[in-house]
């Protein structure tokens, strides 16, 4: 049986360091034994892990709350109605929904992006409402976020798909942004003009397109994606 050299804990065969310390276990005589019986079972790490996201995440949950009651109250008590607290109250909504609830509860990838098309959704129609100058929601705000929305479901379905792998995944993602751009730039150009003239989406769309089937052929190729990693040295 080893010893720690730091702290003297005991040490299992199947540790490579000291649970107590983290010094490295060295000893000759047994060496690390990865197939060796565990004293403890790793799920009981990912559990910490998983109990102080969570914790983290209703901490700042509490805050986000506590500061979106105070500018309301704030906001009612000096201007007698609700004015610029919509704007604080949708942003926080909208960070929430973005990153805390992924630290919260472990969501399947389709669901978090409907989740965040919601959110967006109704965060950009709280500012349309504070917004009285014009109403932009429906003819630019939710095409807008459609396409982002349908664009990043596709690029989910190409991560999941057991087809689809290695950098032809990040190919899709490149030129998913490639029509992104030129969408949103038609949109654009409907609201203003009441006509499209596509101009600067090009020079995102082809770049994005090039680079996007240079990885796909390179997928394809596995004696040139070696010789690159190699090269890079990953």
């Amino acid at each position: 049986m080893a010893y720690c050299v730091n702290c003297g804990v005991e040490l299992e065969k199947s540790l490579k360091q000291c649970p107590l310390c983290g010094v490295e276990a060295i000893n000759p005589r047994e060496p690390y034994d990865a197939l060796a019986p565990r004293p403890y079972s790793a799920h009981i790490d990912s559990l910490q892990r998983r109990a102080g996201r969570r914790l983290v995440g209703w901490i700042v949950t509490v805050l986000m709350i506590l500061g979106g009651v105070i500018c309301v109250m704030a906001n009612l008590v000096y201007n007698e109605t609700l004015t610029w607290s919509i704007y604080v109250l949708a942003s926080l909504m909208l960070v929430w929904v973005l990153i805390m609830l992924p630290l919260l509860y472990r969501l399947h990838p389709v669901v978090a992006v409907l989740l965040d098309i919601g959110a967006m959704m109704l965060f950009l129609y709280l500012f349309n409402l504070a917004d009285t100058s014009t109403d932009w929601y429906f003819d630019l705000a939710v095409p807008m976020v459609l396409i982002c929305g349908v664009l990043a479901l596709i690029d989910v379905a190409a991560f999941l798909s057991p087809k689809i792998v290695g950098w032809q995944q990040y190919g899709i993602v490149l030129m998913s942004l490639g029509i992104a751009m030129m969408g949103l730039e038609a949109l654009l150009d409907l609201f203003n003009d009441m006509e499209v003239h596509l101009g600067w989406s090009w020079f995102t769309v082809l770049p994005t397109f090039a680079l996007g089937l240079v990885f796909f052929i390179l997928e394809r190729r596995r004696e040139l994606k070696d010789a690159i990693y190699k090269r890079l040295r990953l």
